[in-house]
């Protein structure tokens, strides 16, 4: 048996990367989801993939960085789906979101207050509205799931030019702690992943910084970066299935080279 099945799963961020990988895996296993991207071709693309193999998907254009933007996405959920069983926070901007693939390397005593604000507003605060948003119908139920994603650079303490990006994935790290901890009496699993693995954003970081890849890959936990579908989604499935019913506060680790 699927071990999704029927539930309704909202993925921010799902137009490309990691959140397709999340998407898809989901879908195989059985769940109803929700693209929820902020760029409509992308967003589309992923769900005809997902109807491509007899899944069931929705698009729902969101921008995480807009509260409001949050709100009509889970209000749409609800009204196609019904519910939400499972979130997972994925999406995340840094400056100005258009400017560069990845986050810039700035350092502090330069960084300006705008490129800040939008990289925590659509990283910590996304995460924050998305998580509040879906609260009610799983309280309801008594049963929930939400998956949020930190990263190895809020843990090394050593990513210099990168202030902005660390304290966000910092900060959401603390935040899925004492959600789990205030939620955890209505059934709500609250859980953080800290990946490495290859998307479209390090590809591209890989390209303009030659030999790091290489460099990296052998210091790496299993001697490889995570895969998006089968490592990160294959976790995701786990902790949103009932097998991870006491599983909960928790920030793993995936294809990273150290450990917390």
């Amino acid at each position: 048996m699927a071990l999704l099945n029927s539930k309704v799963a909202i993925v921010t961020g799902a137009g490309q990367g990691v959140g397709q990988g999340i998407a898809i895996k989901f879908a195989k296993e059985g769940a109803k989801v929700v693209v929820a991207e902020r760029t409509a071709k992308t967003g589309e693309q992923v769900v005809e993939k997902i109807k491509a193999l007899t899944g069931d998907a929705l698009f729902v254009q969101c921008d995480v960085g807009n509260k409001q933007d949050v709100k009509r996405m889970v209000a749409r959920t609800a009204e196609i789906y019904g519910t939400v069983d499972i979130l997972v926070n994925n999406a995340q901007s840094w400056g100005s979101g258009e400017t560069s693939p990845y986050p810039i390397e700035t350092p502090m005593e330069k960084l300006d207050d705008a490129t800040f604000e939008t990289t925590f507003r659509t990283g910590m605060m996304g995460t924050l509205w998305c998580s509040q948003a879906v609260f009610p119908y799983m309280k309801a139920k008594g049963w929930g799931r939400i998956i949020n994603f930190s990263s190895g650079a809020a843990l090394e303490g050593e990513q210099k030019g990168m202030v902005d990006y660390c304290c966000t994935k910092a900060a959401i790290r603390e935040f899925t702690w004492v959600a789990a901890r205030e939620w955890g009496p209505h059934g709500i699993t609250v859980n953080a992943i800290c990946p490495r693995v290859v998307t479209e954003t390090l590809a591209a970081f890989f390209q303009d910084h030659p030999g790091l890849r290489e460099q990296m890959e052998p210091t790496l936990v299993m001697g490889r970066f995570a895969e998006a579908e089968k490592d990160v989604g294959g976790l995701c499935v786990m902790l949103a299935s009932d097998y991870a019913d006491m599983v909960s506060g928790m920030t793993l680790l995936i294809g990273e080279s150290h450990t917390l």
